[in-house]
């Protein structure tokens, strides 16, 4: 497994919620035997588990008395591509950005002199 498409969690609530870190080989691997022994099942399984996208348990968080929180490994998520639209006014902008104008469509910088 490449460590560096998964991240972790030790599941600790801090003041801007669980924060994720990038696994590394060593981290990864003690992540992967703690969640087979968590979850009762092999390491292989849980290898195939997260390859297919499945985020696993495999520990309680430090402060878990007060927080119940759950530390786990998952996939990191990739940006899907921006997809950019050609408007009437000639400009192309992310297809959220497209305004409809009286002119045709246009982009938020030309909206005013489209729309009159």
């Amino acid at each position: 497994m490449n460590a560096a498409e998964y991240e972790i969690t030790d599941g600790y609530v801090g003041s801007f919620g669980v924060t994720y870190e990038r696994a590394t080989d060593q981290s990864l691997g003690k992540a992967i035997e703690a969640g087979a022994q968590r979850n009762s099942t092999t390491t292989d399984d849980i290898m195939r588990r997260l390859a297919d996208g499945q985020k696993i348990a495999w520990c309680d968080s430090p402060n878990y008395y007060y927080d119940h929180g759950t530390g786990y490994i998952r996939r990191k998520h990739t940006a899907k591509p921006t997809q950019l639209v050609k408007c009437s006014c000639g400009h192309s902008v992310p297809r959220v950005q497209v305004m409809n104008a009286s002119l045709g469509t246009s982009c938020p910088e030309c909206y005013d002199r489209m729309s009159g």
